[in-house]
């Protein structure tokens, strides 16, 4: 990320230096197929130890419509302490992000809720109409909602048994 990259917010104790979007194999991509498991790596540089950090990623829309919210702080833990240096941060979401174009957000902050660094539209992706291998598409013309949840459909009487985890 830039210097001159947009940010909203920024204190100077840490700024994010850049966002990448891996495939499953480490590659990186500015695209993903339907159901693609994948993954964010941020690089930060932290000028001033931060006792009580606090990392967010959020997946918007390009327009700015937020879709999804993760931070450091998600099941409870607690926050994390970032010493002075270059850290490399890994994030393996575990969402099926619907057909469309999104942005990531990142930010850092304290634990009390004062932004550090915060940058929109980091990284622009979009997401494709079938799955990888083939065997799962999205297959009307208009896409309703973001992210696709993970379910399981029963009805012996129908299927036989339980439908996939997807």
């Amino acid at each position: 990320i830039p210097d001159d990259a947009p940010r909203l917010y920024s204190t100077g104790e840490a700024k994010f230096r850049s966002v990448q979007l891996l495939d499953d194999s480490g590659r990186p991509v500015s695209q993903l197929y339907l159901g693609q498991p994948f993954r964010v790596v941020l690089t930060l540089d932290v000028l001033k130890e931060i006792k009580d950090a606090v990392i967010e990623v959020d997946v918007a829309t390009r327009d700015g419509s937020p879709v999804t919210f993760t931070s450091t702080l998600d099941g409870g833990r607690p926050a994390t302490c970032l010493p002075e240096g270059r850290h490399h941060i890994t994030l393996e979401p575990d969402v099926v992000l619907m057909p469309g174009q999104y942005t990531f957000v990142a930010a850092l902050g304290h634990l009390d809720g004062t932004t550090v660094d915060w940058v929109e539209r980091v990284l622009d992706f979009s997401v494709l109409r079938v799955a990888q291998n083939g065997d799962d598409s999205y297959r009307w013309t208009s896409v309703r909602g973001y992210v696709r949840p993970r379910a399981r459909w029963h009805s012996p009487s129908l299927f036989g048994a339980a439908l996939g985890a997807e």
